[in-house]
């Protein structure tokens, strides 16, 4: 990409899903200060995701899925983009815990299926009211399915599949 295109500060969408550009991610974009959507899927960059990734404050629609990325999920998410409701991170190789204040987010749909993230699931995924997709599966998750995924109503499609996930499911669920 580019390095010119982080002058263009007042965009509101950036989009280069689907060019299988390779490479790390420009640390000349972090003037992209007006962005509520970033799509970069089905690319192939890769190294650490650059940390600016998590400071949009008028951030909506995040999705870097089906790339090369590393490293992990910040705890301030909620404090950098109190807005967001669609994070989709699928198909890379984040690692470490999940923030448990995630789900104090207003979130529709999380994909954060097939990385490396380990630990608990937040049971906090069972605050956002209007949650309707949660795809956890292919990490490497352990503990229990959290009851309070029976929370959202309009929560349809749930997938935790090759976790190392035990126990009983909560017949709330």
């Amino acid at each position: 990409l580019p390095s010119e295109l982080g002058i263009l500060s007042t965009i509101y969408e950036f989009n280069a899903a689907d060019n299988l550009i390779t490479g790390t991610f420009p640390t000349d974009y972090t003037s992209l200060v007006e962005l509520d959507t970033l799509v970069l899927a089905f690319n192939q960059f890769s190294g650490e995701i650059p940390d600016y990734f998590f400071r949009f404050k008028d951030m909506v629609y995040w999705d870097v899925g089906f790339n090369r990325f590393t490293g992990t999920i910040p705890n301030d998410i909620p404090e950098k983009m109190p807005g967001l409701q669609v994070m989709f991170g699928e198909n890379n190789r984040f690692s470490g815990t999940l923030p448990d204040n995630l789900g104090t987010l207003d979130l529709r749909s999380v994909h954060l299926d097939d990385n490396n993230f380990v630990g608990t699931i937040p049971s906090t995924f069972g605050t956002p009211p209007n949650l309707e997709q949660l795809f956890l599966h292919g990490n490497k998750f352990t503990g229990t399915i959290p009851e309070t995924l029976s929370n959202p109503e309009k929560l349809v499609d749930v997938r935790m599949h090759y976790n190392s996930l035990e126990g009983e499911v909560a017949n709330s669920i």
